[in-house]
């Protein structure tokens, strides 16, 4: 039999989102939505991994031969997976936040300033609160969609170097078997390339070890949230777990500036367990005040410094996040304008 079918070209898929607003938690979004529900993402290919199960079936059948029924696959409990790495983008980059910090408060005016720390509390996602997305990677041919729902991100690391803008590889975790015959038929949102974030556009780049905010050149900046324990709660009565629990919340830091005299200051620090408080931020010297704004607040401990030798000395400082004793500073605090009011 002849093969008719011509090849496809990676760049001929699409990697679509958008929020549960509309139906809650439990249920997709129909393949319908569009406009400004439906988020375009520009990233680097990337692959729903479904999470099918397999049990091997002991079985005494008068052969030595393996047969049909001695392995079983199912989907019950599945929980999809998949990690995606793009440019960060003003217009889409507020959804990809409130998909890990579960946390959100916005402005009610222009330019919709949004404001992301981790609760206090497990967000209840049976309400439903927090929030979740549908997913599709989308295939050049009709109805051949891989789709998932319920998702959130458990992980998320961010990345600012001299020669690319803001970088951000994330961890997303789904719920139930994909469908692979969706066909997502709206017109999404695509976000603008001229809202990226660019290290040489920093108004901000400090470190307080206690005495006051100094001012670094900035090498690289590297920025990871992590729950790195997601429990896969109950049961929904049709295959699938109920609900997620977030647990082991772990933060860190990496900065690399420039090495000077206050450089010497985090090894007083370190060793004398200080606490130190970081911001790194774009646009405004009060956050969110101007669209495309974008500011990283955080405070926490060295935990390891190092010197990089090369064409100048270059000083490294690794941390970890914490809240204060008082739990009056948060661990980390970012705020992001775009001028998009998602009614949060």
């Amino acid at each position: 039999m002849a093969i008719t079918e011509v090849s496809q070209a990676t760049a001929e898929k699409k990697y679509l989102f958008a929020e549960q607003t509309t139906v809650g938690f439990g249920t997709a979004e129909a393949d319908a939505v569009t406009g400004a529900a439906l988020c375009q993402l520009d990233c680097e290919p990337f692959e729903i991994v479904p999470d099918v199960k397999r049990i091997d079936n002991p079985q005494s059948v008068g052969s030595r031969k393996p047969r049909d029924s001695s392995v079983i696959f199912h989907s019950n409990g599945s929980a999809p997976t998949f990690a995606i790495t793009y440019n960060a983008m003003a217009d889409n980059l507020d959804h990809l936040f409130a998909a890990i910090f579960q946390n959100v408060t916005e402005g009610e005016t222009t330019p919709f300033p949004k404001t992301y720390t981790f609760g206090d509390t497990q967000p209840n996602f049976r309400t439903p609160a927090g929030y979740a997305y549908t997913f599709w990677e989308c295939d050049p041919a009709a109805s051949k969609d891989v789709k998932v729902f319920d998702v959130i991100s458990n992980k998320m690391t961010l990345t600012l170097t001299l020669d690319a803008p803001l970088k951000v590889t994330q961890e997303f975790i789904a719920r139930g078997l994909p469908s692979f015959v969706a066909n997502q038929t709206g017109t999404p949102t695509e976000a603008s390339n001229a809202d990226m974030f660019y290290a040489q556009k920093l108004a901000r780049k400090t470190i307080n070890f206690g005495g006051g905010a100094k001012s670094f050149d900035l090498v690289s900046l590297e920025i990871g949230l992590a729950w790195n324990t997601v429990q896969l709660i109950g049961q929904d009565g049709a295959g699938s777990f109920d609900t997620y629990g977030l647990f082991d919340l772990k933060n860190i830091f990496k900065i690399q500036v420039v090495k000077d005299s206050d450089f010497h200051t985090a090894l007083t620090n370190w060793s004398t367990d200080v606490p130190i408080d970081c911001n790194f931020g774009w646009g405004n010297a009060t956050p969110g005040t101007v669209d495309n704004d974008l500011d990283f607040a955080f405070h926490g401990k060295i935990v390891n410094t190092a010197k990089a030798h090369n064409q100048i000395i270059e000083g490294i400082f690794e941390g970890e996040m914490f809240e204060n004793d008082a739990g009056t500073v948060e661990p980390i605090t970012a705020v992001l304008a775009n001028a998009v009011d998602r009614s949060w």
